[in-house]
């Protein structure tokens, strides 16, 4: 991720608009410490995209109302031990 000083990202904002928006986030500094990330909105939203509970997860599965599970009729397979 490439830093940018404070005064050459305001010279360049545009520059540093276009290569966030290729999906790679710019670092911009201020007084020599990072501040702030500059990213395309695509990223953004995937970060803040709502993630599940586990819950939730589970319940957004596949549903098996109809599904019709018989136990077979028999008896029990021999095995040698």
């Amino acid at each position: 991720m490439k830093k940018w000083q404070l005064f050459e990202a305001k010279n360049k904002l545009s520059d540093l608009i276009d290569i966030a928006m290729q999906g790679k986030p710019q670092c911009i500094t201020r007084r020599g410490e990072d501040a702030v990330i500059v990213m395309g909105i695509k990223e953004y939203q995937k970060l803040n995209k709502k993630q599940l509970s586990f819950g939730e997860y589970l319940l957004a599965g596949p549903k098996f109302d109809d599904l019709d599970i018989k136990r077979a009729k028999g008896s029990a397979r021999e095995v040698d031990l």
